[in-house]
């Protein structure tokens, strides 16, 4: 079972490489700003981790270069591990909450953790539901809303967007959710059929803001129209991730601290975000601990003997 990973900081790479064991493997995209270098050195040479090179993409907040980094990791997995049964996309901003054998027993059972909030309409007013009815240009560095060099320019890109509703494409359905899921290998195969069967959509998704929290949300409802989320029954949880949108620190989600560590070990997520390499240091270090126990316990844990009856 593959992690395949969006990473923006190398900082908790330490940590999810200990998932390295026998069936898991981890595919890594680094944007191609940034120097991959510092992402190589930090990976053990032991574990099984594999850098994507030549299909790395200029990830741009909110474009669709988001998703095209994703769908390349998840082509390199399928390339490289054709026995492959389940795909887990983390960031570099996330981490594991428990340990490799909690993680496998979770994962175990077949199902498809991602969290979707609900349906979107591509001619409503809310805040996601535009994100689909007007162009967004985000992909285009001059006119990203958070790393334009000349936001005067972007900022009427955006009054011009607003002129421009979108038409949908005929009898699709959007959905908004979370971005960070953890897909078994049949769900990912259909989400890649009705792809191939509905071209028009990558193209059409290029100009959708966020697009990575509408794009696989929407193809994965489409493909598993019954699919269980368990999340809706906990707070904070978003498929298998601990996210806290509601108590920013300045920031949303939430930078965990080590007075969340209570938090995170109630809730049933495997992993969390968002991790900062300073300031999550004593979390991720009483995270560590936590998880090193339970791994030990697993191994150690009596068998249980037939009586004789």
């Amino acid at each position: 079972r593959p992690q395949s990973e969006s990473k923006t900081s190398c900082g908790p790479i330490h940590s999810r490489v200990r998932l390295d064991a026998p069936g898991w493997r981890s595919f890594v995209h680094v944007d191609r700003k940034t120097d991959i270098a510092p992402f190589r050195d930090a990976v053990p040479r032991h574990c099984d981790c594999s850098f994507l090179d030549r299909n790395r993409v200029v990830v741009r907040w909110g474009g669709f270069s988001v998703v095209e980094a994703t769908l390349n990791l998840i082509d390199e997995a399928r390339r490289t591990m054709p026995e492959v049964e389940r795909f887990c996309l983390l960031s570099g901003a996330d981490y594991p909450i428990r340990s490799q054998a909690e993680i496998a027993a979770a994962f175990s059972d077949g199902r498809d953790f991602m969290k979707i909030n609900g349906e979107l309409d591509p001619r409503g007013n809310g805040s996601h539901d535009e994100n689909v009815r007007f162009p967004f240009w985000g992909d285009v560095g001059i006119l990203n809303p958070r790393s334009s060099p000349v936001p005067v320019v972007e900022r009427i890109a955006n009054r011009v967007s607003r002129l421009l509703p979108r038409k949908p494409p005929a009898g699709f359905r959007f959905f908004h959710g979370s971005c960070w899921w953890s897909l078994t290998r049949d769900t990912v195969e259909a989400v890649l059929a009705e792809m191939e069967a509905r071209p028009d959509l990558r193209a059409w998704f290029r100009r959708v803001k966020i697009a990575d929290e509408i794009f696989f949300p929407s193809l994965v409802r489409c493909a598993r129209p019954g699919l269980r989320d368990d999340a809706r029954a906990e707070r904070n949880l978003h498929g298998a991730h601990y996210i806290d949108w509601t108590t920013p620190n300045p920031t949303r989600p939430k930078v965990l601290e080590l007075d969340d560590l209570g938090s995170l070990t109630r809730s049933s997520a495997l992993f969390a975000r968002k991790f900062d390499p300073h300031r999550s240091a004593s979390l991720m270090e009483a995270l560590d601990r936590r998880n090193a126990l339970a791994e030990a316990a697993a191994f150690t844990r009596p068998v249980r003997q037939a009586q004789p009856g």
